[in-house]
């Protein structure tokens, strides 16, 4: 994949975050770059994917322990998939 369809493949992504997210939608943004990694030949873009998915991994995790102290916070929804997400 050359470094113009990476940037294309990642465009969407990055238009569409706002101030707050769920944490499911940064655990989906995660999956997404370990996916584009995962078609990738070794080398730096490709840690970059990896390193971007363990950034919204970070997120993920930060975003579940701010709704779990101010659960005024949490998004429609939210609490239920963290709910199903943590009995998997």
């Amino acid at each position: 994949m050359g470094n113009h369809e990476w940037r294309r493949a990642f465009k969407g992504a990055f238009r569409t975050l706002g101030p707050m997210k769920k944490a499911s939608e940064y655990r989906l943004h995660a999956k997404e770059c370990r996916h584009l990694a995962g078609k990738m030949d070794l080398g730096e873009q490709r840690d970059q994917l990896l390193q971007l998915a363990a950034h919204w991994e970070s997120l993920a995790e930060e975003r579940l322990h701010l709704v779990r102290r101010h659960p005024e916070l949490a998004l429609a929804g939210e609490r239920e998939e963290e709910a199903a997400w943590a009995a998997r």
